[in-house]
């Protein structure tokens, strides 16, 4: 588990939406806030992936939208954001992952190794 303070998680929150356009809540800010921390500590070329959990609809009404001031230790405030990336979710119901990686729609460097989708092959 990765300690992460509400109002940084807040603020990245914020931050995702006005830099990036991504609408999440907070606890995506925290997400990310984890998952640059355990980069930190792993290394500049370590890998980590996270995923953002909700949107920022249900907090359209709590401290996501007031002013959050900016403490001493927050990582928000230091990290700049340059782009994001969305993978398209490989999902067995209702694709065949091979088809996906042979048009291009995926970017994988092999064969994706999942069952073709039940439903297409028999429905």
């Amino acid at each position: 588990m990765v300690s992460v303070d509400d109002g940084d998680a807040i603020l990245m929150a914020k931050k995702l939406a006005w830099e990036l356009g991504l609408g999440v809540g907070i606890s995506s800010g925290a997400n990310f806030l984890g998952a640059l921390k355990v980069q930190n500590e792993l290394g500049a070329e370590a890998v980590v992936v996270t995923v953002f959990p909700d949107d920022n609809k249900q907090y359209l009404s709590t401290d996501l939208l007031k002013d959050e001031p900016i403490k001493k230790g927050y990582l928000s405030p230091e990290v700049d954001l340059l782009g994001f990336h969305a993978q398209k979710r490989v999902c067995v119901t209702c694709c065949d992952p091979e088809e996906c990686v042979d048009s291009g729609r995926l970017e994988f460097s092999e064969k994706v190794n999942l069952l073709p989708c039940f439903q297409r092959k028999f429905g």
